[in-house]
Order: structure tokens, then C-alpha cells, then sequence
């Protein structure tokens, strides 16, 4: 999403409350026995003892059949839920719906059997149903609530999920605010595998929400309903519903190399560059996850848009790429935990320059370079972690609010880690895989670190410690100097943060020649470091990050003649010709023309990327290395660098 005004809070559970305390509580009687599991989901602030009891069945099913009208803030009808059984001897199922919604009656059923009239008890935002039976793991008890009232109305900052704006009602419920609406279960890691969501209201009005529009039911009274079904998993938060005044304007899209297609809706809202949008994406990182059904544009009354799965709600200044990638990352995928927001926000925002990059079909550099641009300049007034562990939850400004970071910043280590596996193919493979593998569930960072290290065979730990989970950004000072036709460099880092004085990370610096520029790739893992190159012609100056890869602060770069002093010579017996060189190079070495020699190539991390049999003195060509910095050796115990440069 583009808006940042939502509110949170991250509890540990480590005691529960059964139903049999409730009943003493309302006079009923009953014994249950829970087993308690050490690891608890991140929810809204409901006692430890009512989270516990949420702990014990799984959500399949939301089948909302509700009356909502532009005019009045009424919202009356019934939730049906279906849940799965997970804990022997369940008698309670415990939800979340706000106090100013009245509850008329809850029946329940076990299984396919007959619905019963269930008890109810009720404190603040905690719903807890008493059930007429006890159910055991693995069966499945159906829960439908009768319930009206006046939800609690959000403005700009929300404190509720309801919005009443310009003569239209629509939901926008990240984090935690879908309960002001609707009875619940807010745990991010319980996805219902599928969704309805019925909606009344008058037949001059148009009602939108998720998945396909089935049917328009006409009504007594000048009324009509509004069928929506969905067949995707969803998370509790992107449940939504528009009401209004809208206008359609729908096609269809037919994605390169398909034959069948797939329908876009306009609702007051216009925008020719949705279908280009939705083929990128696709084309990066896999079909638009809900191809089978549609992708909805609702123009709402608010300052930003809402990503409401194959509804999104676009409000002032929403970028479009951003909503749409979010449907990949955020809905799709949703995250385990609010801590790892990137995972939402860091990847839409993201998109937004893979879209700038790529929309006309092949890579553009510069417009991802002027896309980072702006990254950097807002991410750089944050020196904070990426990685929530310092987030308030507490507020709407901790999770939503804090753009330079979760959002800009989060944006820049995605770029970053692209750069740093070095390798465009897989970094993509990977990401695609990451969306197979955690399609219609949630994952975390650690779960994206997995599967990018296993489709790339890059160890992403130094990064992911330095970048996602530590703090401040890095700052590099140069100083140079060209002479005898060698380049040599002293590459200074510093960060802006106590705890993080080093982050390890790959770095480009341009060397600009008078024969010509020559951007050279260092991997740098110390705070100083130096280095001797082969460098014909002229000099005359120096670029660090030119290519707008990482985050990092303003820098000085100066000449320094006195710099070349500070090198030993070389006490090889070999070196590499030429250095830098275009994938063809020999080693050279006196005295060993045609000696065989065994050579491993590694790159700057210490990964091995191709071991061979090579003859001294023999010209031999490495077509498959990526221009970069690589390290080789023969077994004599000397390392030689070597750069590789692009034709």
C-alpha cells in the first residue's frame, strides 16, 4: 500500500485463559485441556489468554454477507466462517470484532451437521464463542455471527478500517483494523483459503470486492445484491469492499504468449498503463497470481492506495506500479510478521523502478539509476534497520508511516541484493521461486534469504546482517592515484551507525581514462582497504557507485601522488595478462611456456565459481563470467585479481 496510517501491537503469549474460565465467568460450566505452542503469531492487543485460544483452529473460510450504504454508517448481516479443528477437546472459538458493533445471535455446526445457538462472551475487542459441543483436531466447526451497529469511521489516519468519504464507504484494514468492521481472526500466519462477500445496498450504487463478480441479485425496496467470489488464499487484512457512485469501464488482458485472457475493471478511475504494469511483472516474476480471477482500480477518497487482493483502492498520488506489485508481494506472498515489512512495502516500492527499468521490454539502466536516485536521497535521512526489531508497533507512524525507511530504504537493499548475487538470471529465478514456494502463504526475510541462497549458491548472510538487520548505511572515501600505468586505490568505509562500523558489500567505482571509462567491481570487507591495477592511459578521476547500486552517503574521492608508495611489489612467480581483461587472458610466466596447471576461480567472497586445467603462457577464454572482480589461483599460494570488463 501507499498509505502509511494504521495501528499494531506485538505481544508474547506465554499464558492462555480456557473456556472453562469463561464459563465460570457467565455461569457455564465445562473443562478444556490446550497444549500451549512456544512460538505465538504477532496480533492486535488482545490478552495473552484469548491469543492462546485463537491458537487452536485454522481458518478456511469467510463468507461475508453484508448491507452497506453510502448514506448511513450502518453496517448490519452475518459472517460465516469456517475453521479447522487443530487442538483436542476445542469448545471455544475466540475472534475480534469492536464494541460498537452489536452481535444478534452466533449458531454453530460441527462438521455438516446442524447449526446450534452458541453463547457468547465479550470483552472490549475480544469475541469469544462458546460452543454447544467440543470439537477434535481435524474437524471443522462453522461459525456464523449475526451482527449490526456503527463501525467506528477512519478519516485520513485511520484508527479504524471503515471509511466514510466523499459519498462512498470503503475498508482499508492493515494492520490490525479489519475487526472494526467484521468478526476475525487477525493473525497474520492464518490465511482462509477462500473468500465470498456479499454485499446489499441501493440499486443506484455500485458494491466491488474480491475475486469475481458472480451474480447481481435485484431486491425488494430498490435494492440489490452484489455477489463476490474468491478461490485464492487471503489474509484477514485485504478482505475489502467498495460502495459508491462508480462507473465501469472494464477489458481484458492477454498476457505475451497466452492464448486465454483476463479481465481489468476500471472504477472511475483510468489508467492506459495497467496492462503493461501487469506484463512486466509478470514477465520478472511469474503470471499475476490471480489470473483467474481479475484485477479491479477503484478510485477512493484517500491519500494513497490500499492493495486489496484483485481490488485495489487507488487514492491521490497512489503509484500504480507499486499497488500492483504489491498483488506478487504483500498479497500473494503476506508477511508472517510486521517486522519484516520489506517483504511488503520494500518489494512494491521496489517495483516501481523494475517497472521504470523495464517497461519497454528490455533493460533501461538510467531509469532504474534516476528510480534509486530518489531511494537514496529519502532513505539516507533514516539510519535505522530495515528489520522492525526497534519498531513500535504500537502506532500507525511505527509500521506505515516511516516511508524513508520501510519503504525507500527497504527499496535500496532489494536493488542492493540484485547487485550483489550479480547475476540477473538467477536473482529473478530466485525471487520466482521464493513466490512459488510461499504463494498464498507468508514467509519472513529468513525465508527469502533461504531461498535466494539455494537458487543463486550465494551466501547472503554477510548481507543480510549488514544490510536488512543492521543499521546506517556506509559512506566511502577514495584516494587514487595513477602512475607507471597502474592504478592505485585506498578505499576507506565508514557508517553512520555504532552498532553496524562495517557493512561488507560489493562496490563499483568508475575510473574515467582518456582512452575511455572503466568501471571496476571491488567487494569490500574491511574498513580500509587497498588495491594496485594495470591501468593504461590517463586518469582523470574517479566515480564511486556510479551505477546507483547501493546506499550509501557522500563520499571524497582526491588524488593522492604519494599513495603508490605504500604497495609491496609483486612476489609471484606468475601474473594474468591482460588485467583488466575481456573473458580472454593468459597466465604468464617465465620459463613455464605450455606447463599445465590446475586453476580455480573464485569470486571476491571466496565462493568458487570454476575450477580448470590451463597451460601457462596459453591464451584461454572464461565467456561465462559476469563482467566483475575475480580472484585466481594455481596452488602456488598466491591469489592474483583480475577484473573482467564488458567488450
Amino acid at each position: 500500500m501507499s498509505m502509511r496510517n494504521f495501528l499494531l501491537f506485538t505481544i508474547c503469549l506465554p499464558l492462555w485463559c480456557s473456556a472453562q474460565d469463561i464459563r465460570q465467568q457467565t455461569g457455564l460450566n465445562a473443562c478444556s485441556h490446550l497444549h500451549i505452542p512456544e512460538n505465538q503469531p504477532e496480533i492486535l492487543a488482545i490478552s495473552k489468554a484469548h491469543a492462546k485460544r485463537q491458537n487452536y483452529f485454522d481458518v478456511k473460510f469467510y463468507h461475508l454477507d453484508l448491507q452497506i450504504d453510502n448514506n448511513s454508517n450502518d453496517i448490519s448481516g452475518n459472517v460465516l466462517m469456517r475453521s479447522l479443528v487443530r487442538q483436542h477437546s476445542t469448545d471455544t472459538i475466540a475472534l475480534e470484532l469492536h464494541n460498537n458493533l452489536n452481535i444478534d445471535s452466533v449458531v454453530t455446526a460441527l462438521d455438516a451437521g446442524a447449526f446450534q445457538l452458541a453463547t457468547i462472551s465479550r470483552n472490549n475487542a475480544e469475541l469469544n464463542i462458546i460452543l454447544p459441543f467440543q470439537a477434535d483436531s481435524g474437524q471443522q466447526i462453522q461459525t456464523r455471527i449475526f451482527y449490526h451497529g456503527n463501525p467506528p469511521v477512519s478519516a485520513a489516519f485511520p484508527t479504524s478500517g471503515f471509511f466514510s468519504l466523499n459519498n462512498h464507504k470503503f475498508s482499508a484494514t492493515p494492520p490490525y483494523n479489519a475487526y472494526t468492521w467484521f468478526p476475525c481472526k487477525q493473525d497474520l500466519t492464518d490465511k482462509a483459503d477462500s473468500s465470498w462477500f456479499f454485499i446489499t445496498t441501493t440499486n443506484d450504487l455500485e458494491a466491488l470486492s474480491n475475486g469475481l463478480l458472480t451474480r447481481v441479485v435485484p431486491l425488494p425496496g430498490n435494492r440489490q445484491r452484489w455477489e463476490w467470489k474468491s478461490s485464492y488464499p487471503i489474509a484477514f487484512y485485504l478482505i475489502s469492499f467498495v460502495v459508491g457512485d462508480y462507473q465501469e469501464n472494464s477489458f481484458y488482458w492477454k498476457p505475451e504468449g497466452r492464448s486465454d485472457s483476463m479481465l481489468i475493471s476500471y472504477y472511475n478511475y483510468t489508467n492506459s498503463e495497467t496492462p503493461e504494469i501487469l506484463q512486466v511483472f509478470s514477465n520478472l516474476f511469474g503470471l499475476y497470481p490471480f489470473y483467474n480471477e481479475k484485477l479491479g482500480m477503484a478510485a477512493i477518497s484517500l491519500g494513497g492506495g490500499i492493495e486489496n487482493q484483485t481490488m485495489i483502492g487507488m487514492g491521490q498520488g497512489a503509484p500504480e506500479p507499486h499497488e500492483i506489485m504489491h498483488q506478487w508481494f504483500g498479497d500473494h506472498v503476506t508477511v508472517a510478521s510486521w517486522k519484516d515489512i520489506m517483504l511488503s512495502e520494500g518489494f512494491a516500492e521496489w517495483g516501481i523502478s523494475i517497472y521504470d527499468e523495464f517497461k519497454t521490454g528490455v533493460s533501461n539502466p538510467n531509469a532504474r539509476i534516476a528510480r534509486c536516485n530518489v531511494y537514496e536521497t529519502n532513505a539516507l535521512t533514516n539510519a535505522s534497520t530495515v528489520y522492525g526489531h526497534t519498531m513500535d508497533t504500537t502506532t500507525v507512524e511505527g509500521v506505515f508511516l516511516r516511508k524513508n525507511l520501510y519503504y525507500d530504504k527497504a527499496a535500496m537493499i532489494i536493488n542492493t541484493m540484485r547487485f550483489e548475487i550479480n547475476n540477473d538470471p538467477l536473482f529473478f529465478e530466485g525471487l520466482r521461486n521464493y513466490l512459488n514456494e510461499y504463494g498464498g502463504s507468508t514467509a519472513t526475510a529468513v525465508n527469502l534469504k533461504q531461498v535466494m541462497e539455494q537458487t543463486t549458491g550465494h551466501d547472503l548472510s554477510d548481507f543480510f546482517d549488514d544490510w536488512y538487520y543492521g543499521a546506517g548505511y556506509p559512506r566511502f572515501d577514495v584516494r587514487w592515484n595513477n602512475a607507471l600505468d597502474s592504478l592505485y586505490l585506498q578505499i576507506v568505509e565508514q557508517t553512520n551507525a555504532a552498532t553496524n562500523p562495517l557493512i561488507k558489500t560489493s562496490l563499483e567505482i568508475k575510473v574515467q581514462r582518456n582512452e575511455g571509462d572503466t568501471i571496476l567491481r571491488f567487494y569490500i570487507d574491511k574498513n580500509t582497504s587497498f588495491f594496485k591495477f594495470p591501468m593504461h592511459g590517463v586518469v582523470t578521476g574517479l566515480v564511486v557507485d556510479p551505477n546507483q547500486w547501493i546506499l550509501n552517503g557522500s563520499g571524497s574521492v582526491a588524488r593522492d601522488a604519494a599513495l603508490s608508495y605504500g604497495f609491496e611489489p609483486r612476489k609471484s612467480s606468475w601474473s594474468v595478462m591482460p588485467n583488466p581483461a575481456n573473458k580472454q587472458m593468459a597466465l604468464v610466466a617465465q620459463g613455464q611456456n605450455g606447463k599445465q596447471n590446475f586453476l580455480r576461480i573464485y569470486d571476491l567472497s571466496g565462493r568458487e565459481i570454476k575450477a580448470l586445467s590451463i597451460k601457462m603462457n596459453e591464451s584461454f577464454s572464461l565467456p561465462e563470467l559476469n563482467p566483475g572482480m575475480y580472484l585466481l589461483s594455481i596452488g602456488d599460494g598466491h591469489t592474483e585479481r583480475v577484473m573482467i570488463i564488458p567488450k
